[in-house]
């Protein structure tokens, strides 16, 4: 082999050379590219369950796939083109494409192909370089004019163009024309470029080998996306109308951007999706009549001020119908109707009813509080909203104001926060220049509870430092949504003994510093436990 380090009996197999593992010394991945192997697959390989990645490509091994592979429930990247085996991928692991697997790669893109492959997501080519490489790029350039006008894709500088670029010369998992995830890929990349991606706050989009399906914001069933949620994301420019072919696609949300231009008619083709958010953008015009014929949409959000929609569910364009001018009216409905202009007794909707202060406010707060069962802590934050704070509704800060307010509640800091009138003034609480919460910093406050999910909410948050208290429960899921977020410090508690699952995503963005309890499993933390240096204020 061209690796050394095996069967050395002073290490442990998880020090082995291009042997990876987790926090309980399971395997998790094994990267033997290019390293000589020749023989055949063991069948015993599947007793590795805890195997996410196996790399085995650009190697000698003969004979067939062993059909054991597809008992490994947990493998999400499997390459094997670049070798001599025959026969076919078995159906086993082909039915992994429908839990974790995301990529299976294999010798199937000659003719004939040196394995029959009906399901993997690349039918590579042994080599990319000279004529095969010309010819890959000019297969996968005639698929994508199937996909987008063919004037833009050649448009040096579109974002079709730029997404074209990526696929052929960039991207590492080297796609064949064939591959069955090739538009899926080519989508994604192209609301990368569409949609301003390089300015967006987390940078793993686009980066390394990873699927499409463990992008941020991104989420899939069967390796097919159905889930896109990039919800104050800094997402600018136009929407594309390619965004059609992701005909999975259940759930859209790109609310809180700064998207501009119309709605493209091609979303009406969508015919899975149910929610679509659209709101707090730039867009103007009219929503095309083909979203509104989607049969299975259920939820559907714009700026109704400047998108005229007669199918959203948060507004509506319906005016109400003329009062009654018939013999029977009564007395009521005369001296109501004796209000208004003879134009308006035709169906001119009267002036908009002044809604009570709490109602706007509970309606304002809707999306953060949502249709969850409540707790005495988001109960005690709303009531001291509507019964001792004098904010409003339409007060751009009321959510922020309201999630810190939950945050300290549930953190028992009632004596430590809310005697301030700006929550920019709170104990432990540090803003930027235009208000937004950037820093939580309450270490050794003799806190009490757990943290409550609608942290993530805090969507500009920095840092955070909630070390040396009383912590328990379960670091919630949402800090994962935070992707600002650069300082993570919750040691000295008694939570439990993970990490949220995709914390470490967020080390590829700009999270660099995260230190919890040693007894919690971590596999991107710096650090773990109390350190030398008390300074948590490094």
């Amino acid at each position: 082999w061209g690796i050394d380090s095996w069967l050395n009996g002073q290490e442990g197999e998880c020090n082995w050379k291009k042997v990876s593992c987790n926090g309980d010394a399971k395997i998790t991945s094994l990267s033997l590219d290019s390293a000589k192997l020749n023989g055949k697959i063991p069948p015993e390989i599947s007793a590795l369950s805890h195997l996410q990645k196996l790399d085995l490509h650009g190697n000698e091994i003969t004979g067939f796939v062993p059909n054991q592979i597809g008992d490994m429930k947990s493998i999400e990247y499997i390459y094997l083109e670049g070798n001599s085996l025959g026969g076919s991928i078995p159906q086993s692991i082909c039915d992994l494409r429908e839990k974790k697997l995301l990529f299976l790669t294999a010798d199937c893109d000659s003719d004939p192909p040196l394995i029959l492959c009906s399901c993997c997501t690349n039918c590579a080519a042994t080599a990319i370089g000279g004529d095969d490489g010309e010819k890959r790029a000019s297969a996968i350039q005639k698929k994508l004019k199937r996909l987008s006008k063919s004037a833009v894709l050649a448009l040096e500088g579109s974002p079709q163009n730029k997404a074209m670029t990526w696929l052929i010369n960039e991207d590492v998992a080297k796609l064949g024309a064939n591959s069955a995830i090739l538009g899926q890929r080519y989508v994604l990349a192209l609301l990368y470029f569409a949609l301003g991606g390089d300015d967006w706050p987390f940078k793993r989009w686009l980066i390394g080998e990873k699927s499409e399906c463990t992008f941020p914001g991104v989420a899939c069933e069967g390796g097919k996306v159905t889930t896109i949620s990039l919800v104050s994301s800094g997402l600018t420019g136009s929407l594309p109308a390619e965004v059609s072919l992701l005909t999975s696609l259940e759930y859209l949300d790109l609310s809180g951007n700064h998207i501009s231009g119309a709605i493209p008619k091609g979303v009406g083709k969508l015919k899975k999706l149910e929610r679509l958010f659209l709101q707090k953008n730039d867009f103007m015009g009219l929503v095309p009549p083909s979203i509104c014929k989607i049969n299975s949409l259920v939820e559907f959000k714009v700026d109704c001020s400047e998108v005229e929609c007669r199918c959203c569910t948060n507004c509506d364009t319906t005016p109400p119908p003329p009062p009654q001018s018939d013999a029977n009216t009564d007395s009521r409905t005369e001296s109501t109707s004796s209000q208004f202009s003879p134009s308006e007794q035709k169906g001119t909707p009267p002036p908009p009813a002044i809604i009570p202060r709490d109602d706007a406010i509970k309606e304002a707060l809707h999306e953060v509080v949502g249709n969850e069962k409540s707790s005495e802590f988001r109960s005690k934050a709303l009531s001291w909203i509507l019964e001792q704070d004098d904010e409003d509704a339409n007060d751009p800060r009321l959510v922020q104001r309201y999630v810190i307010a939950v945050v300290y509640f549930a953190l028992g800091a009632d004596g430590l926060a809310l005697a301030g009138l700006d929550e920019c003034s709170w104990t432990g609480i540090v803003c930027d220049g235009e208000g937004r919460i950037v820093e939580i910093n309450v270490a050794s406050s003799n806190l009490m509870g757990s943290i409550p999910d609608e942290i993530s909410f805090l969507e500009y948050l920095k840092r955070i430092d909630m070390s040396d208290n009383g912590l328990a429960g379960e670091i919630p899921e949402g800090i994962t949504n935070l992707f600002f977020l650069e300082k993570l410090y919750l040691y000295g508690n008694s939570f439990y003994s993970r990490e949220p699952k995709d914390l470490c995503y967020l080390t590829y963005g700009k999270l660099t510093n995260i230190r919890l309890d040693c007894n919690i499993r971590c596999g991107c933390c710096t650090e773990c436990g109390v350190p030398e240096n008390t300074n948590t204020n490094e």
